[in-house]
């Protein structure tokens, strides 16, 4: 057994660094030392400054989302400002809907103004046939008149199922939007400015002119 002199505490100190004197409480003194080199610092309370956001039970882009959708104002005028834009898109598509009927409409009604145009012509020189039929002396059951003034009514007729009507000038007032003023007449039966005969009839179609009716219009009388 080894002897050691001086101070007992030295002699303790020496044996420990040393480890060749009691192994098992060299060990227990090397564990102790190390356990206390390896003690972990104790836990800091989470209510701390520091430990304020593991508290929190939202992420920050969650805390930046509900900071957004707290500006309610933000989110109504969002909301109006869409339908606002939605309103005027439907009310543009039907005003389109509505301009696409009414083309096709006119389109429909129209399409034999051009026809219609050509062909009255036909309706003047039968009626001109009739007029002079009628101014000349004839027989009264003249066979050709009588045929003549059937196929311009059945011809009127025809057309008046497309839209197209004769406009009755004859003693109304002159009207330059469906009327034109040939001639002016000094009949003194009228007062001025009214139809006093009637040239070429004029006709309309679906409500818009056709040809203008051809007229002589009574002048006024000059004061002696």
């Amino acid at each position: 057994m080894l002897l050691l002199k001086g101070h007992p505490s030295e002699a303790r100190r020496r044996v420990r660094i040393d480890g060749r004197q009691g192994g098992p409480l060299s060990s227990r003194a090397n564990y102790r030392m190390g356990g206390r080199q390896r003690r972990r610092p104790p836990r800091r309370s989470k209510t701390g400054a520091s430990g304020a956001s593991m508290s929190s039970p939202h992420s920050k882009e969650d805390e930046l989302v509900a900071t957004d959708a707290i500006d309610a104002a933000t989110l109504l005028a969002e909301n109006a400002a869409l339908r606002d834009r939605l309103l005027r898109a439907l009310a543009e598509a039907e005003n389109v809907r509505r301009r696409a009927e009414r083309e096709a409409e006119e389109t429909r009604k129209f399409a034999v103004a051009e026809f219609a145009r050509e062909l009255l012509p036909v309706v003047d020189n039968l009626q001109r046939v009739i007029d002079a039929k009628t101014a000349a002396p004839s027989e009264p059951g003249d066979a050709l008149t009588q045929g003549v003034a059937t196929t311009l009514r059945l011809f009127l007729q025809t057309l008046e199922r497309f839209g197209i009507k004769k406009i009755s000038a004859l003693g109304t007032r002159f009207d330059p939007t469906s009327h034109e003023a040939l001639m002016e007449s000094a009949d003194q039966s009228h007062p001025p400015g009214t139809v006093t005969n009637v040239l070429e009839d004029g006709f309309t179609i679906g409500g818009r002119l056709l040809r203008p009716a051809r007229v002589s219009v009574a002048k006024e009388q000059a004061d002696d």
